[in-house]
């Protein structure tokens, strides 16, 4: 759910960077001004150019004029040209950047490929800001545009459809290169000759008994329909209960909007099972959040397993497992008993379902007893999640394609996948496997990343190059990802932004002194350590983290149509907004001074 910085990535992150400044935003910037210095002339470069010696390195995904470059001796172009058919399983981040920016790419002539789209969801879905979506913040067509309405640009043809399985042709000898086939449910048959897995992840309940029947998810479109409904449902409730399982980014960026659209007097419930919330985030971020949370009035109970999620007791009503009766208007609503109207659709949601107990164990369960429980009408499970269960029938494993042993399709470094030439792997669904490296390079396999829209954003400008590459005979390029940050809402105007920019010990001493320190707080700017050595990062929180998170989304928008739709929506909002920064910075500033004076 969580995406970091990536404002200024130029979609070109796998360049060589520019200059020895050492700050990656500067050097994404340069590198965003000389794509579209490059683009506007044409420059070519050729296929020699990039490996070792001299010569500028080619970036991924920046259009060459591929027909003035000529095919190396033996290479698998040599055979006449005709079109490739590509096949993109997933359109999420990963998937959909892929197809938009195969499909920009030139291609020699009469050999574009055959682009096709497949998702089980007919809209693609922009997760890092669902929670906008959830507060009201930001409007459906920022959040969940449909992939056709995206398309419409480009000659990606789009395929609404769940995969059932793949039949991929052999790994080696001479048919290495023939593709294969998708199957769809309902038998619908699609061939490929390059197949990119692009499927991301899926909630996991980590085998809780009730997660499934009575909490809510948070990763999907639906999901926020029916999570909308419910709370308006709780209209009339004047101490509604939320409670939100895990203390990670989705879980604290849950429980702060969850704290902003409840009415006064609600309460709402964090649970983190680890020793603190954020325990992958860098400090700044991990105080920031902390305050924001207590400010808003959320509980955070940390050492807190789930055992179960069940029916509160004493509730009588509503048919089957847990006295739930169904739900109208919104698929896979777990909502509380009344009826209301989907904010988003316009249609009539009802429902009738028990309040939940969450029986918890460990640390918490025994800090609570005799009671180790909570009660809610509203539960969101936040816990976790792993790679979509690669196509195939059975067990994880009994794909084509081999996975990790948390499911994960495993690739080499160039983000193709074991012993399949001709498929590519990307975003929460791949792996680069240990040991494997890119081959016949010296490169090895880099660190598991994170599962972030981040990696898949960069992921997608690696693929798209590297399947252009090996259809037309070049060297395939080495993943390599540059980290640009992290960035997490707070609720409907707050977030914090946490740059990837070194701060010098002089500098980050002053910026934390009783002169300084108060003003820069005041206007959302501060400076923080891990403790464990690293120098200092620059944090940004309140209403110009949230501005800046949402300028950063708007710009990674997959096609310069959405990113216009985003950016005027976005400016509307912020003529909006600019009063209440204004009021909260002088609000700020003068307790900041009064605190100094003491």
């Amino acid at each position: 759910m969580r995406a970091a910085l990536a404002v200024f990535s130029s979609g070109n992150a796998p360049c060589t960077p520019l200059g020895t400044s050492g700050f990656p935003i500067v050097a994404s910037l340069r590198r965003a001004f000389a794509s579209v210095n490059t683009r506007a002339h044409g420059l070519n470069r050729t296929a020699g150019q990039h490996g070792g010696g001299s010569g500028v390195r080619p970036r991924p995904c920046q259009p060459l004029l591929a027909a003035a470059v000529p095919f190396s001796a033996g290479a698998t172009a040599a055979k006449p040209l005709q079109p490739p058919r590509i096949c993109i399983l997933g359109g999420g981040f990963g998937g959909l950047n892929t197809a938009v920016k195969l499909d920009g790419l030139v291609w020699p002539e009469g050999t574009k490929p055959q682009i096709t789209l497949v998702d089980a969801n007919e809209r693609f879905v922009f997760k890092p800001l669902l929670y906008e979506l959830l507060s009201g913040a930001a409007g459906e067509e920022e959040v969940a545009p449909t992939f056709e309405k995206i398309l419409r640009p480009t000659s990606v043809s789009f395929v609404r459809g769940q995969v059932e399985s793949v039949n991929d042709g052999p790994a080696t000898g001479p048919e290495a290169s023939s593709g294969g086939s998708v199957t769809l449910k309902g038998g619908a048959l699609l061939s490929y000759d390059w197949l990119v897995l692009a499927l991301g992840s899926e909630p996991r309940d980590a085998g809780v008994p009730g997660v499934k029947e009575l909490t809510h998810g948070f990763t999907s479109y639906e999901d926020v329909l029916a999570l909308r409904g419910a709370l308006a449902a709780l209209a009339g409730n004047p101490a509604p209960r939320a409670v939100v399982v895990g203390g990670g980014y989705a879980g604290v960026e849950l429980a702060a909007v969850l704290a902003d659209v409840l009415p006064p007097g609600a309460a709402v419930s964090l649970l983190a099972s680890g020793s603190d919330i954020l325990p992958a985030a860098p400090a700044g971020q991990r105080q920031i959040a902390r305050e924001a949370l207590a400010g808003k009035g959320v509980r955070v109970v940390t050492g807190a397993r789930v055992a179960a999620v069940e029916s509160a007791a004493g509730w009588a009503g509503g048919a089957g497992a847990a006295g739930m009766t169904g739900t109208t208007g919104v698929a896979g609503v777990a909502g509380v008993s009344g009826t209301a109207t989907s904010p988003l659709t316009a249609a009539p949601v009802s429902w009738t379902t028990p309040p939940r107990r969450v029986l918890l164990e460990g640390a918490a369960a025994a800090a609570s007893a005799p009671d180790p429980s909570l009660e809610a009408e509203v539960v969101v499970w936040a816990a976790g999640s792993g790679p979509t269960h690669a196509p195939g029938a059975g067990p994880p494993g009994s794909a084509p394609f081999p996975t990790d042993a948390g499911g994960a399709t495993q690739t080499d470094a160039t983000l193709r996948v074991l012993g399949h030439p001709h498929v590519f792997a990307l975003g929460d669904v791949a792996v680069c496997a240990e040991g494997a490296g890119s081959p016949g390079s010296g490169v090895s396999a880099p660190p598991r990343l994170p599962a972030t829209a981040q990696v898949a954003l960069q992921q997608a400008d690696y693929v798209a190059w590297n399947l252009w590459a090996a259809a037309t005979g070049r060297p395939l390029l080495p993943f390599a990802y540059q980290h640009l940050g992290e960035m997490m809402s707070l609720g409907s105007r707050a977030g914090a932004v946490t740059l990837p920019l070194p701060i010098p010990p002089a500098l980050a001493d002053a910026a934390r002194g009783a002169a300084l320190g108060p003003l820069l707080r005041a206007a959302g700017l501060s400076v923080h350590g891990d403790g464990s050595g690293a120098p200092d990062r620059l944090s940004l929180e309140g209403p110009l983290a949230a501005a800046v998170r949402r300028a950063a989304y708007a710009y990674r928008q997959p096609t310069p149509e959405q990113q216009a739709r985003a950016a005027a929506d976005l400016a509307k909002r912020a003529l909006g907004d600019a009063a209440g920064l204004a009021r909260s910075f002088l609000d700020q500033a003068a307790k900041g001074l009064k605190s100094g004076a003491r």
